[in-house]
């Protein structure tokens, strides 16, 4: 019996007559290692979660033979399978399922955190990282479960060229060692390394042989990678290096400096120059700061110090296209920008039809088809085509080429020169050389400096031409608050109660947080907030940053007891304090206010002293010793747990979630900058939705990375 069975499968997604996949008949014996190539949209993601269970299939059957080890899926969406907050907890979630000895959990997870070159960053939270940095953990977590069969969806696709041959090794010696991995890829060496090739194309299977057979199909190679020989990647050299000597700098950044948190900088000293109808490619490991520097550019992030310059307003195509779109069809989505720029029409439409044909996502074939119906790669081609649809004059990819197949890319690739000769300004990053080869100019960041610059164009003295770009400022509050919402409170320090131990700061923490929402006399109420206060101070919390909080709330507070006032029947015992035609303030509602305010200051300290004085490790450990003797009563109490791990992750979730969809929105005009109460309902409104829509889709995705980590 084959290890693997797949007889006659097919799936169409919910309210589609588009079949995903078709008719799929193959088997896999242990211990292959079989590559699965073909266009995006073609079935190969959809066919791996049929695979693994996370859809049930329309008609067919899949049968997998039980091993001892359980089966391994690592997605294509890095950030949808982080559970844990922290690096080494998210890695160690799965082997903890698994039940397994503590001595074996840590090991493996050292091991699989070292192996994608992690280790350094075991302690730091996942929403610190950047977009390759959270696909080597989702890898790592995966890896930890040691899988009988790995399955991998482009597992690899934004990793840095070292990492990404070191792990490729990894799997080769795992596959030695008798892991049976099923690999989905768009590159040409990662479907060599495996020994059974198939490609599928339009949900069904165009071929399935051994990679000798696929080498020597000479038509199927290059309707799958275009031809090596003449395509716009066969070219060695950098491009048009000499054509772009004469123009006009549209970009320029002065001694740039930044920062996510005090003391750690992540950009260090940058100045650079970019001209008019130049390209050029930004390369560096995960982590090195090019998404950064992009946001910087694209005046998304305030600079800490120095000054950004450029000659008209430059858009921006993130890394993770899942949260750029916001309309329910594709040419709605592609429309979204160019019609906040007052397009309309006959005009609007060609746009958008250009702009779709363009980035190989075909208008006919496309506008209607809803975004949840597409692949990554496809919806990563509908999110380019909405930059490009907006048509600024400088343009900025952040790596443009990841999750598209090799005929989309390079379709891209020769896009990106027509519009740079256009007069556009092209910035883009990558991990392929290949792609940096089409480049005018390759520039290499380091740990935050550039530490090489193939064309370096000198810094004029004179600003003068150039404009201050601060699109920062209109909305750098908003973005600043959600960023340290998602980073959380933590603050490691010397004191009496981060020197507690876990149990004992929950225990103290419901005590006095219970005290302050309970008591309803006033003089029990302000002791309660007193006793915070004290709790504050020997946590070290910043007095003043309570006092900042309180006044930040105080218009809500009043808000709620002007209702109170309104809403609230008079009795005919009540003294009257203050009255002013029907609005009477009595003295049983300035009570019922004073305790309102009172309530809300004592809680309100105790949480935030509490999220100051805790990790979430920390909390888990904690909840784990307080629950330990319900066990006896065969109470689930690592569901309970887990629970509250999952609570404490949404946030950061939520708030990132919110992050992204805010600068989306700012990029794509969504956001119109007013004043006063109306103005600031007005400016949240187009970020509401999203958010509900992404909130949703989230806890979906949360549901299958705990069903992939075994949970």
């Amino acid at each position: 019996m084959s290890f693997v069975s797949v007889k006659n499968l097919s799936y169409s997604y919910p309210d589609s007559n588009i079949h995903a996949v078709k008719n799929v008949s193959f088997s896999v014996e242990k211990g292959e290692y079989i590559a699965v190539l073909g266009s995006n949209g073609s079935g190969k993601s959809t066919l791996a979660k049929l695979i693994f269970g996370f859809l049930e299939p329309d008609s067919g059957s899949i049968k997998i033979q039980e091993g001892q080890n359980p089966i391994g899926f690592v997605q294509q969406h890095p950030r949808y399978q982080i559970i844990a907050g922290t690096v080494e907890r998210d890695t160690a979630f799965g082997p903890e399922n698994l039940n397994l000895p503590q001595v074996e959990i840590k090991q493996r997870t050292q091991t699989c955190l070292k192996q994608v070159d992690l280790l350094e960053k075991s302690t730091e939270k996942p929403n610190t990282l950047s977009l390759g940095q959270t696909q080597k953990l989702a890898l790592s977590g995966i890896l930890a479960l040691s899988p009988d069969l790995l399955i991998l969806d482009e597992a690899v696709s934004m990793i840095d060229p070292i990492t990404r041959r070191q792990i490729l090794e990894l799997l080769e010696k795992l596959n030695n060692a008798g892991t049976t991995i099923i690999h989905i890829s768009h590159d040409l060496d990662e479907a060599f390394m495996a020994k059974r090739i198939i490609v599928m194309e339009d949900g069904i299977i165009s071929f399935d042989g051994d990679k000798e057979e696929f080498r020597n199909k000479t038509e199927l190679l290059n309707n799958i990678f275009g031809n090596l020989e003449t395509n716009i990647f066969s070219k060695k050299t950098l491009q048009n290096q000499e054509e772009t000597t004469d123009k006009e700098i549209s970009v320029l950044l002065e001694n740039i400096n930044f920062e996510y948190k005090k003391n750690n900088p992540v950009l260090k000293n940058i100045s650079l120059a970019f001209k008019t109808g130049s390209i050029t490619a930004v390369m560096g490991k995960a982590g090195s700061g090019k998404s950064t520097l992009f946001e910087v550019i694209a005046s998304l992030l305030a600079p800490t110090s120095g000054k950004v310059y450029t000659t008209g307003k430059p858009s921006l195509a993130f890394q993770d296209a899942e949260s750029a779109l916001f309309e329910s069809v594709v040419a709605d989505d592609v429309a979204f920008g160019p019609e906040n720029l007052g397009l309309k029409g006959k005009e609007l439409k060609e746009r958008v039809k250009s702009s779709m044909d363009i980035c190989s996502i075909p208008f006919e074939k496309y506008k209607d088809r809803p975004i949840q119906m597409l692949s990554g790669g496809e919806k990563r081609k509908v999110a380019l085509a909405g930059i490009i649809a907006m048509d600024s004059p400088i343009i900025i990819l952040d790596e443009p080429g990841a999750a598209l197949d090799p005929t989309s890319r390079t379709q891209f690739f020769t896009l990106l020169k027509e519009l740079a000769q256009q007069g556009k300004t092209i910035i883009f990053s990558t991990h392929r050389m290949e792609e940096a080869m089409t480049a005018d100019r390759i520039i290499r960041l380091h740990e935050g400096r550039i530490s090489s610059d193939s064309n370096p164009i000198k810094i004029p003295i004179d600003k003068s031409p150039y404009v201050q770009n601060d699109r920062y400022k209109k909305y750098s509050s908003l973005l600043d608050n959600l960023r340290n919402i998602s980073l959380g409170d933590f603050c490691l320090k010397k004191s009496l109660v981060h020197n507690m131990q876990p149990h004992s700061k929950i225990l103290l923490f419901f005590a006095l947080f219970l005290s302050t929402l309970v008591f309803q006399n006033i003089v029990l109420l302000s002791c309660a907030c007193g006793i915070s206060l004290i709790y504050a101070l020997l946590a070290k919390y910043p007095i003043k940053k309570i006092i900042l909080r309180i006044l930040k709330m105080l218009p809500w507070i009043l808000i709620f007891f002007v209702f109170q006032v309104l809403l609230f029947k008079n009795s005919p015992q009540d003294k009257i304090l203050w009255e002013w035609n029907f609005i009477k303030i009595t003295d049983v509602k300035f009570m019922l206010g004073l305790r309102m305010i009172l309530h809300f200051v004592g809680a309100m300290i105790c949480i935030s002293v509490f999220s100051y004085s805790i990790e979430e490790s920390e909390l888990v450990d904690g909840m784990k010793h307080l629950l330990k003797p319900f066990e006896k009563l065969k109470f689930n109490t690592k569901t309970v747990t887990v629970m509250i791990l999952l609570v404490m992750r949404f946030i950061p979730i939520l708030t990132e979630e919110a992050s992204h969809i805010v600068k989306t929105q700012i990029i794509r005009e969504g956001i119109k900058s007013a004043k006063g109460l109306t103005g600031k309902i007005k400016t949240i409104m187009p970020i509401i939705i999203p958010l509900i829509l992404q909130t949703i889709k989230r806890s979906e995705n949360l549901a299958d990375a705990l069903e992939a980590r075994y949970f």
